[in-house]
């Protein structure tokens, strides 16, 4: 695929969206794996199903709903993409962060990415609520690969300070003045779909992970592509170091994890809406 047909296809589908939502959006949220019942907190205007959607592909992984959301939040308007593709489901990068040039050719400035991970801090446990300050790419494709489209940002975008601190900062100590802990940590972008070794969750601890996973990276690698601000949260779905603290994981018990504390995560969100200006 050529970058003009990426960018024809991006712009397709923000028609269709642009056709039936009452209202144009600010921020885009991404949620996660086990975070889909945040919306069930908020009044939506409009749902669609990836499915219906031009262009994008659907969503397949548990508890990934693959449904968009347009309502408005803290008197923010915001489109919810309750779900992803991954690359480790075989798709192109183009398709992985298609949501997120949507979400700027709709208009939005901001981004609010969400997602489960192993924790490689070991002052991590299970459902803690991390705050992403940086992270590290394992990903063999970047999603900026090829021709570099000009509409969207420049061939070489900067990526240090990807994750906003002036926005994160505020949302920590606001978070915390609701009882809500939020901690920071860097999150290790990993292209899956195996779970880590006991060798690599030590060398992604040694290299300074404190969280890895198997999404967001590219996301926001496009989304800082085109200087859309972000905030990352991540809630650890179990410890992957160090290797005493390792329990056996499997996909249904990492939703519990997170679905359980969807309600505190979308608190969170909450409260980086009203401080995303």
């Amino acid at each position: 695929m050529s970058i003009s047909d990426e960018y024809r296809l991006v712009r397709d589908s923000a028609e269709f969206l642009k056709s039936k939502i009452p209202y144009t959006p600010q921020v885009g949220i991404i949620l996660g794996t086990g975070l889909g019942h945040c919306v069930d907190q908020w009044k939506i205007d409009f749902e669609v199903s990836f499915r219906h959607i031009p262009h994008l592909v659907p969503a397949h992984v548990l508890s990934h709903s693959g449904k968009v959301f347009i309502a408005t939040i803290e008197n923010i308007p915001v489109i919810i993409f309750s779900g992803r593709v991954h690359y480790y489901e075989g798709h192109e990068m183009t398709e992985v962060v298609m949501p997120v040039r949507i979400m700027h050719e709709l208009g939005c400035k901001s981004m609010i990415v969400t997602n489960a991970s192993g924790g490689v801090n070991p002052d991590f446990n299970a459902g803690d609520i991390v705050l992403i300050k940086d992270h590290i790419s394992f990903f063999q494709k970047n999603p900026l690969r090829g021709s570099n489209e000009d509409r969207w940002g420049p061939r070489f975008p900067e990526t240090r300070n990807a994750y906003d601190v002036q926005w994160r900062n505020e949302v920590k100590n606001k978070s915390a003045a609701q009882g809500i802990v939020c901690k920071e940590g860097v999150y290790a972008g990993v292209p899956g779909p195996s779970l880590e070794t006991e060798a690599e969750c030590e060398f992604l601890h040694r290299m300074g992970g404190d969280l890895v996973g198997m999404s967001t990276v590219p996301e926001v690698i496009a989304a800082r592509h085109m200087y859309m601000k972000v905030l990352g949260i991540s809630v650890v779905a179990n410890a992957s170091y160090p290797p005493e603290k390792v329990e056996a994981v499997t996909v249904e018990s990492i939703v519990t994890v997170v679905s359980e504390k969807s309600k505190e995560v979308g608190k969170v969100i909450e409260v980086a809406l009203r401080a995303a200006n």
